[in-house]
């Protein structure tokens, strides 16, 4: 009939008294030993992408890759099996931190 019903076995909690013993068989134990370890937002991403030393080969090919399609790293990743376009764009942003000479002769 649209009235609020209030359940007054509700207001209370039923927590021993402060001189009473808890009772410890009810009560779950946590392992905090591990103090070390560290937990970041990283520590639950599901796609850790992790980097690879390139072959010079692959290195050479990379840059031929720009020279020919400039930096469409979803074309140029068609051009190496197993890598995807987020490696050749990381591949991208390593080289024009370490050789930014290389990458615009190469563009």
């Amino acid at each position: 009939d649209g009235n609020v019903v209030l359940d007054e076995s509700s207001l209370f909690v039923n927590a021993p008294l402060p001189d009473e013993e808890p009772d410890i068989s009810q009560m779950e134990v946590i392992d905090e030993s591990a103090g070390n370890v560290r937990v970041t937002s990283a520590s639950f991403a599901v796609n850790k992408i992790r980097g690879k030393r390139w072959a010079s080969d692959d290195e050479d090919l990379f840059y031929k890759c720009l020279q020919y399609f400039g930096t469409n790293f979803e074309l140029i990743s068609h051009m190496f099996p197993n890598i995807t376009r987020r490696h050749i764009k990381m591949k991208y942003n390593s080289e024009e931190r370490a050789r930014p000479a290389k990458i615009t002769w190469a563009l």
